[in-house]
C-alpha cells in the first residue's frame, strides 16, 4: 500500500481525505493516477493521519513513482 492509499484508509476514505485537505475529491484522484502527492499537502498529510503516514514515506512514494515514470517509453 502506497502512502496516499494509506492516508486515505486512514482518513477515512478519500472524500473525507480531500474535505480535511480542503481539496476537491478530484484533486485526490489527480494524485492517485499520477502517483505523486503535491509537496504543499505532505506536512498536512502527516497532521491529518496523526504522523501514521510520515512526510518521508510520502517523498519516498513520490520518488519512486518518478523512477517508474522515467523507465517507461
Amino acid at each position: 500500500m502506497d502512502a496516499l492509499e494509506q492516508a486515505c484508509l486512514l482518513a477515512g476514505g478519500p472524500a473525507r481525505l480531500a474535505r480535511v485537505l480542503k481539496v476537491s475529491p478530484q484533486a485526490i484522484n489527480n494524485w492517485k493516477r499520477r502517483g505523486r502527492i503535491p509537496a504543499d499537502q505532505i506536512i498536512a498529510i502527516e497532521e491529518v493521519t496523526n504522523g501514521r503516514v510520515t512526510a518521508h514515506e510520502i517523498l519516498h512514494s513520490n520518488q519512486n513513482s518518478n523512477k517508474s515514470s522515467r523507465s517507461a517509453p
